[in-house]
């Protein structure tokens, strides 16, 4: 995207993948802090929306069947087709007017709903050798089958930072404690994995409010009746422990 105007691609509310590291140098940092008016710790290189960047940059998704599901029905909604992207890559669209927003996004609108589909778990996948070579009794992995969208049937990889309950993000806690065959996950498929067996990745997994609930309202979302079906379903005994689970403090 060298040469596009990123105000015809993104929209406050996108969600999008990036790799975080810091500046090449203490001056890079100060001046780019200095030129937004802000302390700037560190620079995110690469970013992306759907494939990730080790995709042939000749024709990016175009070409792939599977990215074209995340990509059309994306630039449908930035009043974008085929055409306008690739001259939007060359730098030959002309800049759009600017229009601050009107208020936050979130996953569950109706502009983002050709994406989400629902799923359940299939299986979890055995943890991995740590950097010692002990083998870890922390589950991170597993996989789940989709139920609806184009891919409904098919199997996809998920990873626990992928995962949000209620507003919390999994990053840190233990699948197991979490994982049964009858949740319903509302899921978004970020891209294809090079497996036969499992074809994709999750890039999104939720049940309940989804990802990037604000602070003010985790508490009330564990006040909810689903909520506390969902931790009496998995025998957590209370919000507490949930709250522990989450962030790793139990194994």
């Amino acid at each position: 995207m060298e040469n596009a105007d990123l105000y015809h691609l993104v929209k406050e509310g996108d969600k999008v993948f990036f790799v975080m590291k810091p500046f090449s140098s203490e001056e890079e940092q100060q001046a780019i802090s200095q030129k937004f008016g802000c302390d700037i710790t560190y620079c995110a290189s690469p970013i992306w929306i759907g494939q990730p960047p080790k995709a042939d940059p000749k024709d990016g998704c175009l070409g792939n069947v599977h990215a074209q599901h995340l990509l059309l029905p994306y630039l449908s909604k930035r009043n974008l087709d085929e055409s306008s992207f690739v001259k939007l890559i060359a730098g030959q669209l002309p800049p759009k007017k600017y229009i601050p927003p009107q208020g936050p996004v979130s996953l569950d609108d109706e502009a983002d709903s050709s994406q989400v589909a629902t799923a359940r778990f299939l299986e979890i996948l055995k943890p991995n050798a740590d950097s010692f070579g002990e083998a870890s009794k922390v589950v991170t992995q597993g996989i789940l089958v989709l139920e609806t969208g184009p891919f409904a049937g098919q199997k996809a990889f998920i990873n626990r930072s992928g995962i949000t309950l209620f507003g919390h993000r999994m990053s840190s806690s233990d699948l197991m404690y979490f994982v049964n065959s009858t949740d319903k996950y509302k899921v978004i498929v970020s891209a294809e994995s090079k497996n036969k067996v499992v074809p994709h990745n999750i890039g999104q997994a939720w049940i309940g409010p989804g990802p990037d609930l604000p602070d003010r309202k985790l508490s009330a979302s564990m006040e909810s009746a689903d909520f506390v079906n969902f931790i009496t379903d998995h025998a957590i005994d209370s919000k507490e422990t949930f709250l522990a689970i989450v962030n790793g403090l139990v194994r």
